[in-house]
């Protein structure tokens, strides 16, 4: 009778433990899938890298750093890639959606600011881009030049320059727009 009793504890204990390890499994694809979109396979960022090269001094090697904490200091000359997650605005219901694929660029520039409008102009036209506003999906809502890609060119994509404030140097976004629907209504 206790061999009975204790072979009905182990089948049991092996049952809840096989129930638990389906439903986690369960839970992760449910949640895997419940958001589809963002930078699959990172597919946009590799094909926003290459512009941080119209950056001066970018043009041979870009010195990519890791994202750092709130509390760290950037290099003075810097690149940063930020894939989008799936965000809100403080969790307001309707605001749910992917951020920009987004890569910033910090860099030390001499010149004026116009000179340095005239220069990314030349080599951002070399690609194909040209000046316009900012986007309605941008992040960047002030900056003090923007271009955007090729008219019809998927992903959309825009380059945002940003003069110097507070003692940060030169600051350049480029950002593309994820895949799926974006945050908003912030």
């Amino acid at each position: 009778m206790a061999e009975l009793v204790r072979r009905r504890k182990i089948a049991v204990a092996i049952v809840l433990t096989l129930a638990a390890a389906v439903v986690a499994v369960a839970v992760a694809a449910w949640r895997s899938g419940a958001h589809p979109g963002g930078d699959p396979g990172g597919r946009l960022m590799a094909e926003i890298a290459p512009v941080a090269r119209v950056v001066p001094g970018f043009e041979h090697r870009i010195p990519w750093i890791a994202p750092p904490c709130d509390s760290c200091h950037f290099p003075a000359t810097y690149a940063i890639k930020i894939e989008p997650h799936w965000d809100s605005c403080d969790g307001m219901a309707g605001t749910f959606g992917w951020d920009p694929v987004i890569i910033q660029v910090g860099f030390r520039w001499t010149g004026s600011g116009k000179a340095l409008v005239t220069l990314l102009d030349q080599r951002l036209s070399a690609l194909g881009w040209a000046r316009g506003a900012v986007t309605s999906w941008s992040s960047d809502k002030g900056p003090d030049a923007s271009w955007i890609s090729r008219p019809g060119h998927a992903p959309a994509e825009e380059f945002a320059l940003d003069a110097p404030t507070l003692g940060l140097p030169w600051t350049a976004t480029i950002e593309a727009k994820p895949m799926g629907p974006l945050v908003g209504g912030c």
